[in-house]
């Protein structure tokens, strides 16, 4: 009834691919944005129950040992096929990195049907804090070392891997505190607990909150085991001026400039995590203080909304051109 010029899909995951199909029958072209890897995945990670990735060239049509604890849909037949053929008239894939272009191309989807797009993350309205613990440390921020980790709970965020790295990283940076926020996993959560007070673990932050934690926070670590495609929680770090320790995986290393706006390190790999934050702290104030103008500077010039909606509407008018 509506009859628009164009239709631009995000991620249908856990709903249907009805909209590709109403599009494709009224004649209406598609650009469609991908955050994650469900075209190729039930569990839109190609994450392993064992932990280890799925590859396209070894399971095109899926390995039937999906991690299943957190999301898993559209587990059909040739899923790879079928969706191939239902998203065939999306004249482009929009991705915020190469990385997940890669992942797309080695399960038969064609280089040139994509088009890479940043993320574009608006400037934040300044909020105070409303959690108590995260206002007592934005008052104590310069007075220890301090490291976020935004992961808590969850698995493929690499918990497992922060939990390993923080008595590494306690012997290595004196007085160190390391701040957990979110929800997940009870067994993950109580083993944070259990470092306390090194470890001071939060739960679940109000959004705004987080912007301020980050703030507060000397490094953040972004420890994702599974093709993260171009995390949202580096883009609000850079905001804040927080550099960020992240795994070498899917589209991190894409926004992360080693000594620059932080460090990259082997993703699973405790002890490399535990180096790398040994590393920054060992800078000088001076040198600190020059990344976190670094990661300002990046967010605002490469990763800022005004870029991203520019970017999306060439696209747009690309499409109706034709």
């Amino acid at each position: 009834a509506l009859r628009p010029n164009l239709v631009h899909i995000h991620n249908v995951s856990g709903a249907s691919l009805a909209p590709y199909v109403a599009c494709r029958r009224a004649g209406v072209p598609v650009v469609n944005t991908l955050h994650d890897l469900w075209l190729t995945c039930p569990n839109n990670m190609r994450y392993q129950e064992d932990g280890r990735y799925c590859s396209p060239a070894q399971f095109p049509n899926g390995c039937g040992r999906c991690f299943r604890r957190y999301d898993y849909w559209g587990d059909v037949p040739q899923r790879t096929r079928l969706f191939r053929a239902l998203t065939s008239n999306v004249r482009y894939f929009i991705s915020p990195s190469q990385a997940l272009i890669d992942r797309h191309v080695e399960a038969g989807y064609t280089p040139e049907r994509f088009r890479l797009v940043p993320y574009g993350i608006a400037e934040p309205e300044p909020e105070p804090p409303q959690h108590p613990i995260v206002q007592q440390l934005a008052r104590t921020a310069s007075t220890q070392p301090t490291v976020a980790f935004a992961g808590a709970g969850t698995e493929h965020k690499g918990a497992h891997v922060v939990l390993a790295a923080i008595p590494k990283i306690q012997t290595q940076v004196e007085n160190v505190r390391i701040v957990v926020a979110g929800g997940g996993e009870q067994r993950f959560l109580d083993q944070f607990r259990a470092l306390e007070p090194g470890v001071i673990t939060l739960g679940p932050v109000p959004f705004y909150d987080m912007r301020t934690l980050f703030s507060a926070a000397d490094l953040s670590i972004v420890a994702s085991v599974w093709h993260e495609n171009s995390p949202v929680v580096i883009y609000e770090n850079f905001q804040m001026g927080t550099p960020v320790a992240g795994s070498q995986l899917g589209g991190t290393p894409e926004l992360i400039d080693e000594d620059r706006t932080g460090y990259l390190y082997p993703a699973g790999d405790a002890d490399a995590l535990a180096a790398k934050v040994a590393r920054h702290f060992r800078k000088t104030p001076a040198e600190r203080r020059h990344m976190r103008q670094h990661c300002v500077e990046t967010v605002r010039t490469r990763l800022g909304l005004g870029a991203h909606v520019t970017a999306l509407l060439g696209i747009y008018a690309e499409v109706l051109a034709r």
